[in-house]
C-alpha cells in the first residue's frame, strides 16, 4: 500500500511541477521569442526536471514515513480501489494529527504554490499579447 501510494501521490506532484514547466515555457515562448534558446537550454531543462523529481520525493518521503508507526485496528477496507492517503488515515486508531499537518502543508507547497505560478505566467502572456499595437499583430 506504501509503495501504490508512493507513486500515485508523487506522479501526481510530478504532473503538478510538469504543468508549472509547460506554463513557463509558454510564458518564454510568447514573451521572449528570440531569447528562448538561450534561457530555455538543454542544461536549464534538465535542472527543471531534477528538480520535479528531488521535489516529489522531498514532499512524499516523509508522508510515507509518517504512515509506518501507525495503529491500524479497524476494517481494512478503502473507499477507492487504490490507497489514498486521506482514506488510510481514517483507518488508523491512533493519533494522526502529524499525518493530517503533513498532508496538508504537502498539499499548500504542491497546490498552493504551481496553482498561483501557473496563473500568473498566463496573465503575463495576455498582457504581453495585449500590449502589442496593432489588431493584426495580436491575432
Amino acid at each position: 500500500c506504501i509503495i501504490q501510494m508512493f507513486f500515485l501521490h508523487g506522479f501526481t506532484f510530478m504532473e503538478s511541477g510538469v504543468l508549472v514547466a509547460m506554463a513557463f515555457d509558454r510564458y518564454v515562448a510568447i514573451c521572449y521569442p528570440l531569447r528562448y534558446t538561450t534561457i530555455l537550454t538543454n542544461c536549464r531543462i534538465i535542472q527543471v526536471g531534477l528538480l520535479m523529481i528531488i521535489r516529489t520525493v522531498a514532499l512524499i518521503v516523509p508522508l510515507l514515513l509518517l504512515l509506518k508507526p501507525l495503529y491500524f485496528c479497524k476494517a481494512n477496507v478503502l473507499s477507492h480501489s487504490y490507497c489514498y492517503h486521506p482514506d488510510v488515515i481514517k483507518l488508523a486508531c491512533s493519533d494522526t494529527r502529524a499525518n493530517s499537518i503533513c498532508g496538508l502543508i504537502e498539499l499548500s507547497l504542491t497546490t498552493g504554490v504551481d496553482t498561483p505560478c501557473i496563473v500568473l505566467s498566463y496573465i503575463l502572456i495576455i498582457r504581453s499579447v495585449l500590449s502589442i499595437a496593432s489588431p493584426e499583430e495580436r491575432h
